[in-house]
């Protein structure tokens, strides 16, 4: 079957992930070692995710794990500095576009999060669909939020090709009979995009 759609994870592939990238600094900001900012994130992140509370909150309760006071406002905003797009990805996407493939974003996000990448950082222009896990309350690996890709872009799974940076997604869209790459930089994707029949360049 002929690819007709690629559909790409955002952190840690299209924009810095900046909840692996910049542990360091966020500890810093609530004063505390990294461990224990890393497990107060996690402790919090799933309701986060899902849309269920707010990046103020969100911040509030890990401050509140910590037994620590900040001002949860101020810090949430400077994470949107942080947040910076990767061109040469963003390029394969400009190209695949041209090249007639539909583009799509599968990210397991937070709702402040996603709509700033996709406005301020213009990455709606870029993509045909984005799904997002905190406006459906479901985050893959479930094999609802990929349905809804594909439902979206009227495509099959045969169809698309996924590209995410953690394993575990990759292994589910490889069992939902998906067509799926770990993203391990530029030139590797490029290859791997090669070998399952997306010529970039003409020869």
């Amino acid at each position: 079957m002929v690819i007709k759609g690629v559909i790409f994870d955002l952190g840690g592939v299209v924009v810095r992930d900046i909840l692996e990238e910049d542990n360091g600094l966020m500890a810093d900001w609530f004063g505390v070692p990294v461990a224990d900012f890393v497990r107060a994130r996690r402790n919090n992140w799933a309701d986060y995710e899902l849309g269920k509370i707010s990046g103020v909150e969100f911040f509030s309760r890990i401050a509140l794990d910590l037994g620590v006071e900040v001002d949860a406002s101020e810090l949430f905003e400077r994470t949107f500095e942080l947040i910076k797009r990767d061109e040469q990805v963003v390029g394969l996407i400009r190209l695949l576009r041209q090249k007639g493939f539909k583009t799509g974003i599968l990210s397991n996000n937070t709702k402040e999060w996603s709509r700033f990448e996709l406005k301020d950082l213009k990455l709606g222009e870029l993509v045909d669909v984005a799904v997002f896990s905190c406006d459906y309350d479901l985050r893959k690996p479930d094999k609802r939020i990929y349905d809804l890709v594909l439902e979206q872009l009227s495509l099959k799974p045969k169809e698309c090709v996924f590209i995410d940076d953690k394993k575990r997604n990759i292994d589910a869209a490889l069992s939902f009979g998906w067509n799926a790459v770990l993203f391990q930089g530029l030139a590797d994707l490029k290859q791997k995009l090669l070998d399952l029949g997306i010529r970039l360049h003409e020869h």
